[in-house]
């Protein structure tokens, strides 16, 4: 089994990514084997540079992922999203990511995410803009036609749908990375 944290766990402890994986560091080295570094807003990823210290630490680890930014974005074959894929390319010289996580409510042109390797597409919590994407049944028929991809499957999200995570684990068992 393989026990990561999400940077987006810990955001009340600081206010940037960086101060977050500081954190990640120094609470919980050795207890974890990797770090989700989850961006919200297009405008953070866009900024954002690792330092040497979480460069070494992350590189330490053996299953980091990387959440793109689900704020101010749309995925698709657009200069916003090769500018997306740039950055993602320049951050995985750095750290080895396993996993290049999207929202699939933020992605118009699934055929765009091809250009980024190891791409995992991950269940929405129910609301007013997230229409979709929270049952089983919408990603075995998602996955009939986008075999490639991945899934990230969020616990907490299942759970806020009323969804059993067992109902999840069944269906997608051969796509839950």
């Amino acid at each position: 089994m393989i026990v990561s944290l999400s940077t987006g766990s810990v955001y009340r402890v600081a206010e940037s990514i960086l101060e977050h994986l500081h954190f990640i560091e120094k609470e919980f080295y050795g207890l974890i084997d990797g770090v989700e570094i989850c961006f919200i807003w297009k405008e953070d990823f866009d900024k954002f540079e690792f330092d040497q210290k979480s460069i070494n630490f992350l590189n330490s680890l053996e299953f980091n992922t990387l959440h793109v930014p689900v704020k101010e974005t749309n995925y698709a074959k657009n200069e916003e999203t090769k500018a997306a894929f740039k950055k993602i390319k320049t951050l995985s010289k750095q750290v080895n990511f396993e996993f290049v996580t999207f929202h699939p409510n933020h992605v118009s042109d699934f055929s765009a995410l091809s250009a980024v390797k190891n791409v995992c597409i991950e269940n929405m919590p129910n609301g007013e803009k997230r229409k979709g994407w929270q049952y089983p049944k919408e990603f075995e028929t998602f996955f009939n036609k986008w075999n490639k991809f991945g899934f990230c499957f969020d616990v907490n999200h299942a759970i806020a749908n009323g969804i059993e995570p067992k109902e999840f684990a069944i269906n997608l068992k051969d796509k839950i990375k």
